[in-house]
């Protein structure tokens, strides 16, 4: 039987139209059966990872704001309290310098990477340049080099390095560390009316300025020790002028206690003149 409409016979399968293209767009049909899925799927992970972010910049904030609230109770000095020694160029130590500012009292609990790093801002805000640092473990070696202490053949300190003597007195006072001073020369051999040999003369720079910390800050003297060297610890070679110069030197020794100190006392008269 022939179709009415376009002659085909009733019952014959349906041709698509000649012109007719097959969906461009299957992905369409794919999406169509995922409509029970959630619209907001995503935004599970998404808060988690927002969270986990929160904490971690939170974390480090906690542990950046720490570290500043130490550096601003170290990295300006100290005012020392009742201190009525006068030191050997004419300062009274409880006037206040240009590198002085104030810190709270004592801080026992300073670690010895965050002394170094005040005491690193101390020297930098000191503007000193025969002055370096070294933390090696638990041990903080300030070394003072050249003319900034003393003149050649002198243990007569000078008064360019009393600010910064001052500065390592109040934080040594605060710190409670043990502080040990030694005393070098170059090879240069000293025979001088005062010292005889090399090892006078270190040791007698040492001793001196075991003093002006002693005269500067309420330290305990039994945290302090002082010993001269003479030309056997040299750092570089005594074969030019600028290895003698670095040399010659005094290195302060920071190292925190490893049993409890001594119980507080004063310098005799004696220790201090």
């Amino acid at each position: 039987m022939i179709g009415k409409d376009n002659g085909t016979p009733s019952g014959a399968p349906t041709q698509p139209a000649p012109n007719s293209k097959p969906s461009r767009r299957p992905w369409l049909e794919d999406l169509s059966q995922h409509d029970d899925m959630p619209k907001f799927h995503w935004s599970v992970p998404w808060s988690d990872l927002m969270m986990t972010m929160f904490v971690l910049f939170t974390v480090l904030f906690v542990y950046a704001s720490a570290k500043v609230d130490y550096l601003k109770a170290f990295r300006g000095h100290v005012e020392f309290e009742n201190v009525e020694q006068v030191s050997e160029v004419g300062t009274r130590a409880g006037e206040v310098t240009a590198y002085e500012k104030h810190i709270p009292g004592i801080l026992p609990d300073v670690g010895p990477h965050q002394l170094y790093e005040m005491m690193s801002a101390a020297v930098t805000e000191s503007g000193l340049k025969d002055v370096t640092m070294e933390l090696e473990g638990d041990t903080i070696r300030i070394s003072m080099h050249g003319p900034m202490l003393f003149d050649r053949f002198s243990a007569d300190l000078n008064p360019e390095a009393d600010p910064f003597l001052r500065t390592v007195a109040g934080i040594v006072a605060k710190a409670r560390y043990n502080v040990t001073i030694h005393g070098h020369t170059d090879t240069t051999p000293v025979h001088t009316p005062q010292f005889d040999t090399n090892w006078e003369l270190s040791t007698k720079r040492a001793v001196n300025v075991a003093r002006r910390l002693l005269a500067t800050a309420r330290i305990n003297p039994g945290q302090i020790t002082a010993a001269g060297h003479s030309m056997y610890k040299p750092r570089v070679p005594n074969l030019s002028p600028d290895g003698k110069l670095r040399n010659r030197r005094v290195e302060i020794e920071l190292k925190r206690p490893e049993a409890p100190l001594p119980p507080q006392t004063s310098p005799t008269q004696g220790d201090l003149q």
